[in-house]
């Protein structure tokens, strides 16, 4: 397929669920996760992602071992970027209303 469009097929390795990047394509959860959900072999029909269109053949997946996933690491990790993003969102909220903080003065 990818010759028909002039293009070069890629293989991407090393993805995981946790992290859902494809080297050259950035992150693509939505791709990721459909080739997690589909056997060895399958050929799934054209997927829009963030980067393009992706067409994907499942070449292989290992499945993680559910034991060694540290849940509070994990836990913890989400509990920040959710903190960070509520901070980058009222900062933004706060600049595109004009509102000015300084509470660090009184602190």
């Amino acid at each position: 397929a990818a010759a028909k469009l002039s293009k070069t097929a890629a293989a991407a390795q090393s993805v995981t669920l946790s992290n859902p990047t494809i080297t050259g394509a950035g992150r693509e959860p939505i791709i990721v996760g459909n080739a997690f959900a589909h056997n060895e072999g399958e050929v799934l029909s054209p997927i829009v992602g963030n980067s393009g269109v992706f067409v994907i053949q499942v070449s292989g997946k290992v499945l993680a071992n559910a034991e060694a996933i540290d849940m509070e690491a994990e836990k913890g990790a989400l509990n920040n970027t959710l903190r960070n993003s509520v901070g980058q969102m009222n900062n933004a909220l706060n600049d595109a209303r004009g509102v000015k903080n300084d509470m660090a003065r009184f602190y």
